[in-house]
């Protein structure tokens, strides 16, 4: 077959099916291959008039199809904009009844329970870690269930005489087990979506038993770094290219109108707010390198404690207490507070020789006068 002939074949194939996907499985080739191929012939046939007039007919309905494409994709692109991007056109400020002192006098003070690393979607195996933990979606429902009956069971029924302005949910990240690692992607017991659905729902129905249970909801939200949809860690889009962000929003979102319930979702990775005369700047704690010396976690965090404290104060944002988790270990230091884990002691622990934990979250009481005080662990 001659080179003209080819040639032929291959813009004669274009014309009858239309597009390069259709004309290459016909002729049964690759769509690249008959790419290369159709252009080749286009070039040579061009100084015929009838021949470039047909070609440029095809080209112009493929351009047409792909605006068309791309228009309709823009369309789509807009709307999840307008729907995820709704309620975060404004910076987020707490409400009004956040921070103040009740009028009526006594007062307990704000309760916080902390929520991080709940990793939802991952698998621990018994048999990786000596039996001591085992994890997946049911144990993870159950847990987090677990964490929101005992909060209301230890601030309502064991404490004297409790009044409570309300209970802040602090909610530091890592939400999802997420897919930043290969073992992760290959063993999660479900794909990041459903996951993302999960949650949500199992967000909304805590929030709304708290609000039933303390009236006022306040919800504070930073993401972490299992969530996030690239594969290193991002400096710019951080909170946006994150599935923890987009949970927060979309808890928001089924709250709006409701007054008593009220979230401060940033678009960075830190977030300052007040609780009475106390000032709090909650993080995940990803910043904070290193935590397998012998001293452990302890140094990254002491260092990276002290870094954020003199960043915060340069830029007239200074705090009494950092909130973090990331490090899967409940630490109540002099001016941290280091949430554990939902998940509980997991495989990377072992391998890294890091003392076992019990599944907890962190539990504490914010008083008018006295600061942070019933510093507690909330068993899961």
């Amino acid at each position: 077959m001659t080179f003209k002939d080819r040639a032929k074949k291959y813009l004669d194939a274009y014309k009858k099916y239309g597009s390069m996907s259709k004309a290459a499985e016909a002729l049964g080739m690759a769509k690249t291959t008959f790419n290369s191929h159709y252009h080749k012939a286009s070039a040579a046939n061009t100084s015929d008039p009838i021949t470039k007039i047909e070609v440029l007919e095809a080209e112009k309905g493929n351009l047409q199809r792909e605006v068309k494409r791309l228009e309709s994709e823009r369309v789509t692109d807009q709307r999840i904009k307008d729907w995820v991007f709704e309620l975060a056109a404004s910076k987020p400020q707490p409400p009004a009844w956040v921070g103040k002192a009740s009028k009526k006098g006594r007062t307990t003070g704000w309760p916080t329970l902390m929520i991080s690393d709940w990793h939802y979607g991952e698998v621990v195996d018994p048999d990786q870690v000596y039996g001591l933990n085992e994890y997946n979606v049911e144990i993870a429902t159950r847990r987090f269930e677990n964490t929101i009956d005992k909060t209301v069971d230890l601030l309502k029924n064991h404490m004297v005489k409790p009044s409570y302005p309300g209970i802040c949910l602090a909610l530091a990240g890592d939400l999802l087990s997420g897919t930043i690692h290969d073992e992760l992607t290959a063993t999660n017991e479900v794909p990041i979506m459903p996951a993302v659905v999960d949650v949500v729902s199992h967000l909304i129905k805590a929030i709304d038993y708290l609000a039933d249970n303390f009236e006022k909801v306040f919800a504070p939200c930073v993401i972490g770094n299992h969530s996030r949809t690239t594969r290193k860690p991002a400096s710019k889009m951080k909170a946006h290219t994150n599935f923890d962000w987009l949970i927060y929003r979309m808890v928001e979102r089924h709250f709006s109108g409701n007054e008593n319930i009220s979230f401060l979702i940033p678009d960075g990775s830190d977030i300052h707010y007040s609780l009475f005369n106390t000032r709090f700047c909650l993080t995940h704690g990803d910043q904070f390198r290193g935590g397998q010396g012998f001293q452990g976690a302890m140094a990254p965090i002491a260092r990276g404690e002290l870094k954020k404290r003199i960043a915060a104060n340069t830029y007239k944002m200074p705090y009494d207490i950092l909130l973090m988790g990331h490090f899967h270990q409940l630490m109540y230091l002099s001016r941290t507070i280091v949430n554990s884990s939902i998940k509980g002691y997991d495989e990377f622990a072992v391998g890294n020789n890091f003392p076992f934990e019990i599944p907890n979250q962190a539990l504490f009481i914010t008083h008018p006068e006295w600061g942070v005080t019933h510093r507690m662990g909330v068993h899961s």
